[in-house]
């Protein structure tokens, strides 16, 4: 999954509509075709989890009985 921000308004039947400064997490298929063949977005860079940024953790759930 890469990040991209749209430079320009617009709609697509994947994702519906977009506007110029929006960001879209996807594949990176789709990407590179909003990125390199329409060219209405840009790649974001993604910085990597530090030891500070610890994943969440997943809180159980009690049973309801």
């Amino acid at each position: 999954m890469v990040k991209i921000k749209f430079v320009v308004g617009g709609a697509n039947s994947a994702i519906g509509g977009f506007s110029a400064g929006d960001i879209l997490r996807c594949h990176e298929s789709l990407a590179k075709h909003f990125v390199e063949d329409i060219k209405c977005a840009k790649y974001i860079e993604v910085k990597p989890q530090t030891e500070d940024q610890k994943p969440m953790k997943r809180l159980k759930r009690e049973r309801k009985d």
